[in-house]
């Protein structure tokens, strides 16, 4: 199958330089506290494609899975992580708390 789209790729982007061994799962000083609520926002998509995301996140945090939650906010709240559908940026986010040092008026991941 030809790429018809050169700008497909998946990057987990990090504010500190890693080494060739190092695994984003296995990244401490970014890890959520156990129990934690994280403000979640999309800052664009349309109705259907928010509660896809949604849905998919939401297994996430289902009983035995992760001990976070998530609280879904709207637009004009202020929010841990932002969620972008930018077409043509690929799919890429902040890896956990690393979202609170972007600015607000920006995505954490798309």
């Amino acid at each position: 199958m030809p790429d018809s789209n050169t700008n497909h790729y998946c990057v987990v982007v990090s504010q500190t330089q890693q080494g060739t061994n190092d695994k984003a799962a296995l990244l401490d000083e970014a890890q959520w506290l156990q129990n934690e609520v994280i403000r979640v926002k999309f800052v664009e998509g349309d109705d259907a494609l928010r509660e896809r995301v949604r849905a998919v996140a939401e297994e996430w945090t289902a009983d035995g899975m992760a001990q976070l939650t998530f609280e879904w906010v709207d637009d004009d709240s202020e929010a841990d992580v932002r969620v972008a559908f930018v077409a043509g940026d690929g799919s890429w986010s902040y890896l956990g708390i690393q979202c609170r040092d972007i600015p607000e008026d920006q995505a954490t991941m798309n």
